[in-house]
């Protein structure tokens, strides 16, 4: 349903003129979903890598719409094992293009890690292109074993349906505010 929800959203945010426009702009857009599961550790204050994705040279842009993200512990001696909680309060995340040559161009704005990996967001990146969610964790709640999984809803669109909604845009933004 989320993703048929999203792919309505895209239609609607060209404002199609007609029908037929609007059913043009739908076969436009293809979903993608991304993610992974990491290891999260007592230690903090490491950068790693939630999701990443490389965009196809074949598709013009890539619009991730929805992150989500939880995490859980994996030792049976935590209270609450196995049971999913929401993402950490503490550091920071913000969305990257990786170069070839190792660089981090952002895409977007940081923000705390729980408003960009549970939130629904609006950006739009250049097909070809390795995108990445990286995020600064901070120590996890206790020294056992902890898993932060993440899923990112994408898609791919023309480069009619990124003219008509404009691209590099962003509605989650932020820093040290």
């Amino acid at each position: 349903m989320i993703v048929t929800a999203h792919m309505r959203q895209l239609v609607q945010a060209c404002f199609p003129e007609s029908q037929q426009e609007a059913i043009d702009l739908w076969h436009n857009i293809t979903p993608v979903r991304f993610g992974d599961r990491h290891q999260w550790d007592a230690a903090g204050g490491f950068n790693i890598v939630l999701a990443s994705y490389q965009i196809p040279e074949d598709a013009a842009y890539l619009a991730i719409l929805k992150t989500e993200c939880f995490v859980y512990p994996n030792a049976s001696t935590v209270p609450g094992f196995r049971n999913f909680s929401p993402p950490p309060t503490g550091g920071g995340a913000q969305w990257f293009y990786n170069t070839a040559a190792g660089q981090r161009i952002p895409l977007g704005g940081q923000a705390a890690i729980h408003v960009v990996t549970n939130s629904s967001e609006f950006l739009i990146a250049k097909g070809g292109n390795l995108v990445s969610l990286l995020v600064t964790l901070d120590s996890a709640p206790t020294a056992d074993v902890w898993f932060i999984c993440t899923t990112v809803y994408a898609y791919h669109v023309s480069a009619i349906i990124a003219d008509r909604i404009g691209t590099g845009e962003s509605l989650v933004t932020g820093g040290n505010t």
